[in-house]
C-alpha cells in the first residue's frame, strides 16, 4: 500500500526485493532493489529494458511514444538498484474501475533470477487490489508461461488473444 494518500501515478512507496540465498546470507545491500510507482523515468533507462526484452524497433516515433506511455498508464513502476539505476520496469492498463491488465514488464539480463521480475509483479499486482481492480489479466509469451503461473496468475480456458491489423481496421466480412 502507499504510505502517502497521493494520486496513484505519483506514489512513491518503496518495497524491498526478494533476493538470491547467497545474498541472503551475505545480507549485501548491494544486491537489493526497490520498486517504485512513477509518472517518469529516464528514456534511455527505458528503452534499454524494451531492447532487452526484444519488444524495441528504433524509430524517433518510438522514442516520443514513451514519456506519456508511462504517464498514461494506471501504473508504471520501476525497480532500481542501489545506485539507483533502473533494472526493471512493468505497468497496468485500466480505466481504475473494472479490468486490468499488467504489461510490458522486463529485467535487464544481468539482474535476471535475483526476484525483480517477481517483485515488479507482485508489486503491481497488489497495487491493482489495492485499488479494488479484482480482474488482472497479463499477456504472457509462451516462454513466460511458467513464471505468471508461479505467481498465482491461470490460463483462461477458451479464450484467445487477438490483436487488430493496423492494415486492415473496420475490414471483414457480414456479420
Amino acid at each position: 500500500m502507499c504510505m502517502a494518500h497521493a494520486p496513484h501515478n505519483v506514489c512513491v512507496q518503496h518495497t524491498e526485493l526478494f533476493m538470491t540465498p547467497a545474498t541472503r546470507q551475505k545480507n549485501d545491500d548491494a544486491d537489493k532493489a526497490r520498486i517504485r510507482l512513477v509518472d517518469a523515468a529516464p528514456l534511455e533507462s527505458i528503452v534499454a529494458l524494451y531492447k532487452s526484452a526484444g519488444w524495441w524497433q528504433e524509430s524517433p516515433a518510438w522514442r516520443e511514444t514513451i514519456p506519456a506511455m508511462i504517464k498514461n498508464s494506471f501504473a508504471f513502476a520501476v525497480a532500481e538498484n542501489a545506485q539507483g539505476d533502473i533494472i526493471g520496469m512493468g505497468r497496468v492498463i485500466s480505466d481504475g474501475v473494472s479490468d486490468a491488465y499488467i504489461q510490458d514488464l522486463a529485467v535487464l539480463p544481468e539482474c535476471r533470477g535475483r526476484g525483480v521480475g517477481q517483485g515488479l509483479l507482485r508489486f503491481l499486482a497488489a497495487h491493482c487490489v489495492e485499488k479494488k481492480l479484482l480482474w488482472v489479466g497479463v499477456v504472457a509469451e509462451p516462454d513466460t508461461y511458467d513464471f505468471y503461473r508461479r505467481q498465482g496468475f491461470a490460463d483462461k480456458k477458451g479464450f484467445q488473444l487477438m490483436l487488430l491489423d493496423p492494415e486492415k481496421p473496420g475490414q471483414g466480412g457480414a456479420a
